[in-house]
């Protein structure tokens, strides 16, 4: 049977698991609903970052090399992540949790739709990786760290697609409400390539491959992660059985994953080459001034991970919600969110005003950088704060189906203010404490554009609806 988004499905759902999760995310406590989802992605986010530290911490001990070699490849690996997770996940499960919402068996087609779409964005990291590594790793200075980036590189990239295609099915699953067996795989596979690094890596505990075991371990993990999903899929062990992947979507199916992908791909890749200007503005002036600014990046990138839960969340209940034709619920399921982040975020930014000296010590000695950093976060941690908001609302945005109409706060918040602001850094008279102040400020004004844009598109939408019950009425 062809639905109104032309997807022909052939996927079996036990009608008690579709039921609960339906009701959950279109009826019940929008809270309870926000956690099913952003609770077990959180619970991924956090492991990750631990062990993402341990893993680079190991590569660190086969040589400085090798930790400059990651260095550098960093950009390219957060980049094709931002695109597959974020991007095509976040449109995968945007467009599933309509269909799921519709009968639960239509989102067979929006899988097959990410899975294809999944080859070619993962082939031209691949290509990249396999042909242009001269230009990739032109900026390494010595012929041993470029060799060990050209390996890593080389294993990484070669087996992407398969984590691509992991990347997709998992998000498939959260689209339809199903998001913790996904991340308990996700933990798992991460536990095994924190086992399986140093194994593979070091001579004095295992085969001594070098960074290349480091690579293998990552590869080996996330083929593992593809392994253990498709054998779900197939075995109905989440409630949702594929019987056959025959689906034939539309256009539509196509356009609806591409535009919310490009848009949530963009604030990854924007805020990226965003720092990179700022970092290379504060350099120039105060070495220290860049250390502190970027160590305060990394610290905010673990709350935008987090953000990034309970965005997820609060997109799929958003769109489930509309769908079911609840629209009080969707406005709801906003400010519950938001209630959530700013109840967790106000106290975190006030404490890290008061304490940032705790956060700074326990990375560097250096007296400048810890003074710089506790006058970031005197008069910048509201920039912070109101950046994790803008993160919400583009969430809150693609969950009703309008994902680009939060792309000029983005980008004002992005460029215009953090960018932008920074040549007030150009001038040896004004203290750093004046730009912090700019982008907290200008922040500010974008949170608020951006809440008032969305609230204006919900009551729309809502006036839409009501149109023909009134017309029916007055008949």
């Amino acid at each position: 049977m062809r639905d109104r988004w032309g997807i022909v499905t052939s996927i079996t759902m036990p009608h008690s698991s579709q039921n609960d999760k339906a009701q959950l995310l279109t009826r019940g406590p929008v809270l309870r609903a926000i956690a099913s989802i952003a609770i077990p992605m959180a619970l991924v986010m956090v492991v990750n970052a631990v062990f993402s530290y341990l893993d680079l911490w190991f590569i660190a001990r086969l040589g400085p090399d090798a930790l400059h070699a990651m260095d550098v490849l960093f950009p390219y690996i957060n980049l094709s992540n931002a695109l597959v997770y974020a991007g095509l996940g976040t449109g995968v499960s945007v467009v599933v949790a309509r269909q799921a919402t519709r009968g639960g068996a239509s989102w067979e087609g929006v899988l097959k739709v990410g899975l294809v779409l999944a080859i070619p964005l993962s082939l031209i990291f691949v290509l990249g990786a396999v042909c242009g590594k001269d230009v990739l790793l032109r900026a390494l200075g010595t012929d041993a760290s470029r060799a060990m980036a050209g390996i890593y590189s080389f294993w990484y990239f070669l087996f992407f697609p398969i984590m691509a295609f992991g990347a997709v099915i998992s998000s498939a699953m959260r689209g339809t409400g199903h998001a913790l067996r996904p991340a308990l795989y996700s933990v798992g596979c991460i536990l095994l390539k924190a086992l399986l690094t140093p194994l593979l890596s070091y001579e004095s505990v295992g085969l001594g491959w070098g960074i290349q075991g480091a690579a293998v371990a990552t590869v080996v993990a996330y083929t593992l992660l593809f392994l253990l999903l498709i054998g779900d899929l197939y075995r109905g062990r989440p409630g949702l059985r594929i019987r056959h992947l025959n689906a034939n979507p539309d256009r539509q199916v196509y356009q609806r994953i591409v535009r919310s992908g490009i848009v949530a791909a963009q604030v990854p890749v924007l805020a990226s080459v965003v720092l990179l200007l700022v970092l290379d503005v504060m350099a120039a002036r105060s070495v220290p001034m860049a250390d502190a600014f970027s160590l305060a990046k990394r610290f905010e990138l673990y709350l935008i991970q987090l953000t990034v839960c309970l965005g997820c969340g609060t997109m799929v209940v958003m769109s489930a919600s509309l769908e079911s034709g609840n629209a009080p619920r969707v406005w709801s399921t906003m400010r519950s969110a938001l209630k959530v982040l700013f109840a967790a975020g106000l106290p975190l930014v006030i404490g890290m005003g008061l304490f940032s000296d705790v956060f700074y010590q326990s990375l560097t000695t250096e007296s400048a950088i810890i003074s710089e950093g506790r006058k970031y976060f005197t008069y910048g941690g509201l920039h912070m704060l109101f950046t994790l908001g803008i993160i919400l609302l583009n969430f809150g945005f693609q969950g009703v189906g309008q994902p680009f109409r939060a792309l000029p706060y983005l980008f004002f918040s992005i460029v215009l203010v953090q960018g932008g602001g920074s040549w007030l850094l150009r001038s040896a008279l004004l203290d750093s404490s004046v730009y912090y102040l700019f982008i907290s400020a200008g922040s500010a004004v974008a949170f608020f554009m951006a809440l008032r844009a969305l609230r204006a598109t919900l009551m729309a939408d809502a006036a839409q609806e009501a149109a023909p019950v009134l017309t029916i009425v007055d008949a």
